[in-house]
């Protein structure tokens, strides 16, 4: 998986020395097996600027990876992210298939509150 432009690429282990900009372009890598895996387009509506931004995903992938993909983005480290679906608050460890996060589901991403 690469990314270019605002883009991600996946790409076969296999073929990792024929991208352009070798591997240190590479974000992570995703374990295929015999079952089809494909991608689908979420939503997230951020409370930073009020909009809705689409996302490719796959129902395996991470909260933990979306909050990467936001902060690429977005600029919103993870850390500063507090993401909602269906009234609960999502967790970094789980699938987003954990809380069944389907194809245009929307995901409302809003800011953790700072205590002091």
């Amino acid at each position: 998986m690469r990314q270019s432009d605002g883009q991600i690429f996946f790409v076969p282990s296999d073929q990792l020395d024929q991208v352009d900009g070798g591997t240190d372009s590479i974000l992570g890598s995703i374990s295929i097996n015999d079952t089809p895996k494909t991608l689908f387009q979420i939503f997230v509506t951020s409370y930073t600027d009020n909009r809705t931004h689409t996302f490719n995903v796959m129902e395996s992938f991470s909260v933990q990876s979306l909050m990467t993909m936001i902060h690429q983005r977005l600029g919103i480290p993870p850390e500063q992210q507090k993401l909602q679906y269906a009234g609960r608050n999502l967790t970094a460890d789980k699938p987003l298939s954990y809380f069944d996060i389907k194809k245009e589901c929307t995901v409302f991403l809003t800011g953790r509150l700072r205590g002091g």
